[in-house]
């Protein structure tokens, strides 16, 4: 077949993600794209759109019942939230519409695919799932697996963002676990987490000076999510310590599994369910991470990243807080 000039340029967002990004300014609407756009999403439920839909899991390791989706969809995908993700807001400023799970029957990959999948990992051992969805990279051994990044450049990548880990140890779901009180958090996990964001963040580094065009945007979600748990009028909220849904001491277990309880306005709150953002919350963090100062994405911003030029590639066909009222 005839060789075909592409330039794929993936978004490579890690809890987990990659997105393939059009060559044009997002400050200049005026301008046309000048290559084709798709989105390549690598992840688990921060990103996924309901490939665990399609995997024989148990109940509660899926989200597509209610009321998961109430809030924009009206109905649930799939995704772990109570509307859209970071990755749908992103396409959105990309003027893309949203990317559709991998396992979604009918799907074609003109605009790109998402392979994120709920509690994913690079192991067979730590999830078979891994044997479906194939691309997918694992937190904890993220900077020991550097190989995976220079595959996705060895396939075309040149455009990489990472969002290093979030504070686990903060978030409801692992508060109530270790029965947690006031603004106690599991200081043993968030210890592990800083210490392998700060490993992963230089070997990101290394590989941009051994790869040609190699271009990244580190996105430090565990600082901006950490100050969202602890300053959420900052940021808007009313509640970060309990989540919407669920049941239990800080309402973080089995979302939609009786006998759970429902908040009634989920924008008020940060979490949905004790691991996930509420789309209000994912709304900003979608919004910082493509505008932010260097403290909260470097050394550039996802609109930054998106509006880099990049060559391209012959292939064959074969911290500054928005003000939210």
């Amino acid at each position: 077949m005839a060789a075909s000039k592409l330039t794929f340029n993936f978004l490579l967002l890690n809890f987990l993600a990659s997105l393939r990004i059009p060559e044009i300014s997002l400050c200049d609407r005026s301008r046309q794209p000048k290559r084709h756009v798709a989105m390549f999403i690598f992840g688990d439920s921060i990103f996924d759109a309901g490939n665990d839909n399609y995997i024989n899991l148990s109940v509660s390791d899926r989200a597509n019942y209610w009321p998961y989706g109430e809030t924009f969809f009206h109905f649930p995908t799939g995704r772990f939230t109570d509307g859209r993700l970071i990755v749908d807001f992103i396409a959105t400023k990309i003027g893309q519409p949203f990317v559709p799970p991998y396992l979604q029957p009918g799907i074609n990959f003109t605009n790109g695919v998402n392979f994120a999948s709920g509690g994913a990992g690079v192991f067979y051992e730590t999830d078979p799932k891994v044997q479906v969805i194939i691309y997918i990279l694992r937190f904890f051994a993220f900077f020991f697996n550097c190989r995976h990044l220079q595959e996705l450049y060895n396939l075309g990548a040149r455009k990489f963002a990472i969002l290093n880990i979030g504070p686990r140890g903060c978030q409801p779901a692992a508060r109530q676990s270790k029965e947690l009180r006031g603004d106690e958090c599991d200081e043993v996990s968030l210890e592990m987490i800083k210490k392998h964001n700060i490993a992963a963040s230089k070997a990101i580094k290394e590989l941009e000076s051994k790869l040609s065009g190699f271009k990244y945007s580190i996105v430090d979600f565990y600082t901006i999510l950490l100050d969202m748990i602890k300053h959420p009028k900052d940021y808007g909220f009313k509640e970060s310590r309990y989540s919407c849904c669920g049941y239990g001491m800080y309402n973080a277990a089995h979302c939609g599994i009786k006998p759970y309880t429902l908040c009634k306005n989920p924008s008020e709150y940060l979490f949905f369910d004790g691991w996930h953002p509420t789309e209000h919350g994912y709304r900003i963090l979608a919004d910082l991470f493509w505008n932010g100062k260097p403290s909260i994405a470097a050394p550039y911003n996802l609109r930054q990243l998106f509006d880099l030029e990049s060559t391209p590639i012959i292939l064959s066909e074969e911290y500054e807080v928005p003000h939210y009222e």
